[in-house]
This record gives C-alpha cells, structure tokens and sequence, in this order.
C-alpha cells in the first residue's frame, strides 16, 4: 500500500503511518514494491504459472506410483460398464431416465468439441502440380502435341515392344507375364 493508503479511520491512518516509520521504510520501498504488484498484475501471473507448474512437475511424477496407475486403469475399466448402464437407461420405460440417458450420449459424443469439428472451419488447402515428370514407358509428346514413342523395354525380356503389350501400368509385357504366371500355377498346383 502507498502513503495515500485508504483506511477505516485517522486513528488507523496515524496507526499505519507510525507502523511504517518504525519499520524504516521510506517512499522508494514502497513504490518498488508498489512496481512488483502492477507487474504481477499485467503479466507476472503467467511468468509465476510457468515457474510453478516447473517445480511442481518433478513432485507430481515422484507421486505418480504403481497404486495410482493401476486405479487409473480401473477407471478406463469402468467406462464399458457405464456405457452398459447408459444403453440400458435409454431403453427404460420411464420417459425422463430415456431423455436424460439420450442428453448424455448426445452431450458427449455430438456435442463433444473433441470429436465434432466446427462447421466454420476451412478445410486445408490443396495443391495441385502440373507438368510433372512422366515415369518411363509412358507416353511423350512434343511441342505440338504429337505422340513421340510408344514403346517400352519389358523389365524381364529386355526387349523394346509396343505400350498395347504390357500389361496395364505395368513394365512386362503380356508374354512374359503369361509365362511367369504359368510357372506359378505350375508350381503352387
């Protein structure tokens, strides 16, 4: 408090003020402090969270034991039972058990922000490249448009054959696909 301090009374005034003179604090004393308040105020309670939440951490995991983990785990246990219980009141023949049953499924699963997206929300842009690189064997063409090669060398053969002998999309062609799948039917029976 500054030396303009409200109080209840003079007598309280003049109490505060002997108080203060007794103690040896002058003005500076009280407007340094009076700074340190007006910074908590603004933004100190940030900067004392942060610094809490840092010493407290090690505590809390120090209290975190094999006990506590198990009763969490019990806990997650007990979800499917409450939705048992849940699915059973919304078929009750008493009205209000249904609705509230009903308020509950649709406050947390509806409703929940977690799993419901905001409908205001822009989907993510997309990007869409043209003139990309053609893999190999697919069809080229020039300046003007015109096909340039409509070959392609077979993966197995090594032979150089036209793009209607290959399988779709792929880089063997018909016959040696044909010979490759033979053997294996050969071979599996």
């Amino acid at each position: 408090m500054g030396p303009r301090a409200l109080t209840c009374s003079v007598a309280c005034r003049q109490h505060r003020s002997r108080r203060l003179r007794a103690a040896n604090i002058d003005a500076d004393a009280l407007e340094a402090t009076r700074g340190v308040r007006e910074l908590v105020r603004r933004g100190g309670k940030d900067a004392i969270q942060e610094v809490l939440k840092q010493e407290l951490a090690p505590v809390v995991r120090e209290a975190i034991d094999q006990d506590v983990v198990e009763a969490i785990g019990k806990m997650v246990n007990l979800t499917t039972r409450a939705v048992e219980v849940l699915a059973d009141d919304l078929e009750s023949e008493d009205r209000v058990m249904r609705q509230r049953a009903a308020a509950l499924v649709v406050k947390y699963t509806v409703g929940h922000p977690a799993l419901v997206k905001p409908v205001d929300e822009t989907p993510p842009q997309m990007t869409v490249h043209f003139n990309l690189p053609r893999p190999e064997g697919v069809q080229r063409y020039d300046e003007e448009g015109e096909v340039l090669s409509e070959t392609q060398v077979c993966d197995n053969c090594n032979i150089e054959k036209p793009l209607a002998e290959f399988e779709s999309g792929s880089d063997r062609c018909t016959e040696c696909f044909e010979r490759m799948r033979a053997a294996v039917l050969e071979t599996l029976g």
